[in-house]
């Protein structure tokens, strides 16, 4: 479960574990450290840096960094925030349209994409065979242009509104790569995930959700790398529909309350008058 894997191979692996160890080496370089991260989320994880970290060094969870009308429970107004390409702003109104808790929302960021034509095939045919409606974000390429394909339930699109699409209430599960920034919003807004990491942090962030948090599951075929059609419509069923995914409804909207009540507007803000103060203190030493 550590950030090593990526899609390149062993050569790739190693410069990545050279890069995170020379990052971990660099950091008596630093007068402080800022984590876009919430010791309300992972608090283990937040008692072990006071731990480890040398006395001499401040560390700042300043986080999570999302607009404050999602950690607002007297806004209806779920900002966007910034983003990298044209959103999609229709795929809203096409949620309307939907039963609630019923359209699964795939998007596995903004590079992640398929090995091969095979696998996307692989990948279509299990959503198609879950029957279960369905909003993707799929950005075509030279090499793989957007799958055509003839279904009633399911609306594919080059890039989505995100955090408008999981405020929406159609909306009952998030097929995600399980970056950093997809899995703060995917817990702040109490949807439950199909994981499906394919490298760095991604893998370590999948199981934070499936494992410690327990808010989905894992995809089934990961062992491979790759995603075949049965173990997507399995996977997809678990998350969507049954007992079990009320569970993980139930999960996710717990966590989704702990981390709003504790993610306080004053909180953040007394974290950053703190960083604040270290930055002038430093510029006075100079």
């Amino acid at each position: 479960m550590l950030p090593f894997h990526t899609l390149g191979g062993e050569r790739s692996e190693a410069w990545m574990r050279h890069q995170i160890e020379t990052q971990i080496q660099q950091i008596n370089e630093y007068k402080a450290i800022i984590f876009n991260a919430s010791p309300c989320l992972e608090p283990e994880v937040h008692a072990c840096m006071k731990e480890l970290l040398p006395s001499d060094k401040v560390f700042y969870t300043l986080g999570p960094l999302v607009p404050s009308s999602i950690l607002s429970s007297e806004s209806d107004d779920q900002g966007t925030g910034s983003s990298m390409f044209d959103e999609d702003e229709a795929c809203v109104e096409w949620l309307d349209t939907q039963s609630p808790h019923s359209v699964l929302y795939i998007s596995l960021g903004s590079l992640i994409t398929f090995y091969d034509e095979a696998e996307l095939q692989e990948f279509t045919s299990g959503l198609l065979d879950s029957k279960q409606p369905f909003l993707w974000v799929f950005r075509p390429s030279a090499l793989l242009p957007t799958p055509r394909m003839e279904c009633s339930f399911g609306k594919i699109i080059e890039w989505a509104p995100q955090l408008r699409v999981l405020a929406h209430n159609a909306v009952g599960g998030f097929l995600t790569h399980c970056g950093w920034n997809s899995t703060l919003e995917s817990l702040l807004m109490g949807v439950p995930v199909l994981g499906w990491p394919q490298m760095l942090d991604q893998t370590t962030n999948c199981w934070f959700l499936t494992e410690k948090l327990k808010v989905g599951l894992r995809l089934e075929s990961m062992q491979s790398k790759k995603v075949d059609h049965k173990s997507l419509e399995n996977s997809i069923r678990r998350l969507m529909v049954g007992e079990e995914a009320k569970l993980f409804r139930a999960r996710a909207n717990e966590v989704r309350d702990m981390a709003k009540e504790a993610c306080t507007q004053s909180s953040l803000s007394s974290v950053l008058e703190s960083l604040v103060s270290t930055i002038v203190s430093l510029n006075h030493t100079k």
